[in-house]
């Protein structure tokens, strides 16, 4: 019997981690979405991936349990926690307000104790601080998801800073394209790499991007 059939097989698997991630963890990560992320992962086998706006976990673990799977790589998830960062550029009055209400430490505490529980220490690296300082960190991106700030500015800004980090042939996932907020980000994307999947909202309209980068 194969490795990776038989990480497969024992508790923790791809499949058992995505379902308890989805009932235990805050976030909108749909199935659809992370079953995805999970296929591309398992498809590329990339060793740098980076997302940035973990806030629950619901996307970084099924990543994080498919490069277990793998047998090699790891995902830097950044994030603050904080409703001054989420909220220092304007999206609009509700959201807004609705992200100075969050219970960050709550959240936050309940994802560490997931990801410890879960086993997947050895594969998620958090970086705790504003995307925009942490982009030096990185001299190639192998697969990146951005879903922090939806900001014009936050989206733009880190779809700027991280897709010149990405290596040309890397996969990038941008979420919420169907607000009016992250269309610049999207726009610029659309200038440097190609559509590989999109998913699409209640109504039927674009909303998640799964793009590959063709150009720098």
């Amino acid at each position: 019997m194969s490795s990776k059939r038989g990480q497969s097989a024992e508790p923790g698997s791809v499949r058992e981690v995505l379902c308890l991630a989805e009932e235990k963890l805050e976030g909108w990560c749909s199935r659809e979405k992370a079953a995805a992320l999970v296929d591309l992962i398992r498809q590329e086998k990339p060793d740098i991936c980076v997302e940035i706006g973990i806030f629950g976990g619901r996307s970084i673990v099924p990543c994080a349990a498919a490069l277990r799977e793998n047998g090699s790589g790891v995902v830097y998830g950044i994030e603050t926690w904080s409703p001054a960062v989420a909220t220092e550029h304007f999206t609009s009055e509700e959201n807004d307000a609705w992200w100075k209400e969050v219970d960050f430490p709550g959240i936050k505490r309940s994802f560490l104790a997931f990801i410890a529980k879960h086993d997947l220490t050895r594969q998620i690296r958090v970086l705790e601080c504003p995307s925009r300082e942490a982009y030096v960190l990185f001299d190639r991106i192998d697969f990146l998801h951005i879903d922090g700030a939806h900001s014009v500015f936050n989206a733009a800004e880190d779809v700027v800073l991280y897709a010149k980090k990405l290596k040309v042939g890397g996969i990038v996932v941008l979420d919420d394209i169907d607000w009016p907020t992250t269309g610049p980000a999207h726009d610029i994307l659309k200038s440097i790499a190609d559509p590989v999947l999109t998913l699409t909202n209640k109504d039927g309209l674009p909303a998640c991007a799964f793009m590959r980068k063709v150009r720098n």
